[in-house]
């Protein structure tokens, strides 16, 4: 989450965390009585004395439906199992990736008599309302833009995620393309996202997304690539409307496989012949890659995903990999033949002890075919010292530094996309509070970006004439009771722009 200053990020972190609905966090449960057996996770394998599940006993759930903990465990009273079972070993992965807990500890205890044991769950829950991102910003080709992003994920204790997200624009500084209009209208964004990622705990699950965008896309019809002022630029108007629905499929504790199906509506404005003046004088063609009038954009997507970190929000430790294909065509009502590719994958380590933290990470995507315009990769979602898409809108039309004089600086837009970075993280502090951690990082990389064009049309090989570019931040990240706050050099630099 990116933020203008320190100050108002404080503000904001404090206020929200102490207005935000079922925010109280559960304090850590006792150890366990005398008598336990072990902790789950420990145990070697699937062998050792045969034992039979009495009951379920769950503690600390405050908040969360007890059932909806118990229906995650693939074991029930009666079961009769050994206390190797790989069932009981990976219970604590699989009431973790339900979202809604900071720890969970699971351990066997005696029973009402020899050969039966008590199975305990101990979680400690954390709050659910998270505000995922706060857009406040001005650049020099809008004015001022606003929005917000927020969640609830364990609806009523009931395991039902609800996610909204609303965005507006001032008008832009970019002229419109239309002639017949003086100036660019505001853009505005809203989504709704409804899932339920364990229906009725087990590992399938169901979700749906609408949305509603009404953005201006900026294209270059003058000046040089490195200028980022607006008399260079021009708009035109793209409307979309539509939704999504999911499936997933929990693969194991950590690891999932889900499939998509996207349908919108797109009504869009472009001028009839763009074309940028060059600097010979002789005007080229610009390629806009969208349809004049209505179209539609159907297609059908499948994403893996697996992450082994034990703490999603500040991690030292484990991975995440995620790989992805969507395809559209006139199979699934599309107007926009294309096939989008991308991998991303991001290592932590542990230097020097446990406050020292070393990551890498790498990513690419690659786009085949004719798709649209908004579904390209864009440059501010690849620097970070650039502004990224605000829920799907442009607000600036700043070019990337172009440090290594690689051309980096032509593309906004691109259908070949890459990026490679490393960071270092030093842990400030872990406690129980409204803020619960924090680290103060360092980031480094670099990223590159291509049109089709750019790939199509060179003298030298792929690799020689890619535009690559510098990418860097630092700052602090804040666990809070609400989520993620990211205070950097990056959030700085992407939102005020003189």
């Amino acid at each position: 989450m990116r933020w203008p200053s320190v100050t108002a990020a404080a503000v904001v972190v404090v206020a929200m965390a102490m207005s935000a609905p079922g925010a109280a966090r559960a304090q850590p449960e006792p150890p366990p009585p005398a008598g336990e057996i072990e902790v789950l996770e420990r145990a070697p394998a699937a062998f050792g004395p045969k034992i039979e599940i009495e009951r379920i006993d769950v503690v600390g759930n405050d908040y969360t439906d007890g059932e909806l903990i118990r229906g995650r465990l693939q074991v029930a009273p009666g079961d009769v199992l050994r206390v190797g079972d790989p069932r009981l070993r990976d219970a604590r992965f699989h009431v973790l990736s339900l979202g809604f807990f900071r720890d969970v500890e699971v351990t066997l205890g005696k029973g009402s008599r020899r050969g039966r044991v008590i199975l305990r769950v101990a979680v400690v829950e954390q709050g659910t309302f998270v505000l995922r991102n706060l857009f406040l910003g001005t650049s020099e080709a809008t004015p001022w833009w606003a929005g917000i992003d927020l969640a609830e994920r364990n609806v009523f204790g009931s395991g039902l995620q609800v996610a909204g997200t609303v965005a507006i624009t001032a008008g832009s500084r970019v002229a419109p393309a239309d002639v017949s209009l003086e100036e660019a209208g505001r853009q505005y964004a809203a989504a709704l996202s409804v899932s339920d990622p364990s229906v009725y705990g087990s590992r399938f699950g169901i979700g749906g997304d609408l949305l509603w965008v009404e953005s201006d896309e900026p294209f270059r019809v003058s000046g040089s690539f490195d200028d980022d002022s607006p008399e260079g630029f021009r708009n035109f108007r793209i409307r979309r409307i539509g939704g999504r629905a999911r499936t997933s499929w929990e693969l194991t504790p950590l690891s999932r496989l889900a499939m998509a199906y996207r349908f919108e509506v797109v009504d869009s404005e472009p001028p009839a012949s763009p074309t940028r003046a060059g600097s010979d004088g002789v005007p080229a063609a610009v390629d806009l890659d969208i349809l004049d009038g209505r179209s539609r954009v159907g297609t059908l997507a499948v994403r893996y995903e697996r992450d082994t970190r034990p703490d999603p929000l500040l991690p030292n430790s484990g991975d995440r990999i995620e790989l992805s294909l969507e395809v559209g065509g006139s199979l699934f009502a599309s107007s926009y033949d294309f096939v989008t590719a991308t991998a991303r994958y991001r290592r932590w380590f542990s230097v020097a002890g446990p406050a020292h933290v070393l990551s890498f990470a790498a990513a690419g995507g690659v786009i085949l075919g004719d798709a649209p315009r908004f579904d390209l990769f864009y440059v501010g979602d690849l620097n970070r010292l650039l502004r990224p898409r605000i829920a799907g809108l442009i607000v600036s039309t700043r070019p990337s530094p172009n440090v290594f004089g690689a051309a980096a600086d032509e593309a906004l837009v691109g259908e070949l996309a890459g990026r490679a970075e490393v960071e270092y993280a030093y842990r400030l502090f872990r406690r129980s509070g409204l803020i619960f951690g924090g680290d103060v990082f360092i980031s480094a990389g670099v990223f590159g970006l291509a049109s089709r064009d750019q790939a199509r049309v060179r003298d030298e090989g792929l690799l020689e004439s890619l535009p690559v570019d510098l990418t860097f931040d630092a700052g602090l990240r804040l666990d809070t009771e609400i989520g993620i706050f990211e205070l950097s050099v990056g959030n700085a630099v992407g939102r005020i722009q003189p």
